[in-house]
């Protein structure tokens, strides 16, 4: 699971954003696996609040969006971070 990063039922969705069942149906096959949401090992659907938030307001955007993803995916553990440039040991010739 990813840090920072909340997941809820299709219940807890249509509670959280007051969207019917249709609705959310219509949405997911829009969404990305493994970023929008995953499947629990049962099968389970759990949809990441935050991204699933990102994706409403942001559908008109791509650009924006992707940005999220960007930061989503960079986020995870398992994502290999940067340690920045190394600075120069000195004066050289």
């Amino acid at each position: 699971m990813t840090f920072g990063f909340s997941y809820l039922s299709p219940s807890g969705i249509k509670e959280r954003f007051d969207i019917d069942q249709q609705t959310l149906e219509a949405i997911v096959p829009n969404l990305e696996e493994g970023v929008h949401y995953i499947r629990t090992p049962g099968g389970h659907l759990r949809v990441c609040v935050e991204m699933f938030a990102d994706w409403l307001v942001n559908q008109d955007s791509s650009e924006a969006h992707t940005r999220a993803i960007e930061y989503f995916r960079n986020s995870l553990p398992s994502t290999p971070q940067s340690k920045g440039r190394k600075k120069s040991g000195g004066g050289g010739v």
